[in-house]
């Protein structure tokens, strides 16, 4: 597959890790969060224990895996570059991305 504009090529990449997400929803848990290896280990765990009617236990589980997406997502924001930062701060879901050359 080839792009003639540097702009196609970014959109392109932008619509994979959308369509990724849509597919797995888990997956947006695990992104830039340093405790993902957890979240994916307490998604397994919970959705066996919801299949055997355990929803009181899983539901338990399901708070301490909010608490790890809020710790690892903050973990990851302090190492994470400036720009990283900036633009998560100021993202918006505009699909549109323009780049020129300097």
């Amino acid at each position: 597959m080839s792009f003639r504009r540097l702009e196609d090529y970014v959109a392109r990449l932008e619509l994979l890790g959308q369509r990724w997400a849509r597919q797995d929803p888990h997956v947006q848990e695990y992104a830039c969060n340093t405790q993902g290896d957890k979240v994916a280990r307490l998604n397994f765990v919970i959705e066996r224990l919801r299949s055997r009617g355990r929803e009181g236990e899983a539901e338990a589980l399901e708070t301490l895996k909010q608490l790890l997406i809020e710790i690892g997502t903050a973990e990851y924001l302090a190492t994470a570059d400036v720009l990283t930062n900036l633009a998560i701060k100021v993202g918006s879901y505009v699909r549109h991305i323009k780049a020129r050359r300097a």
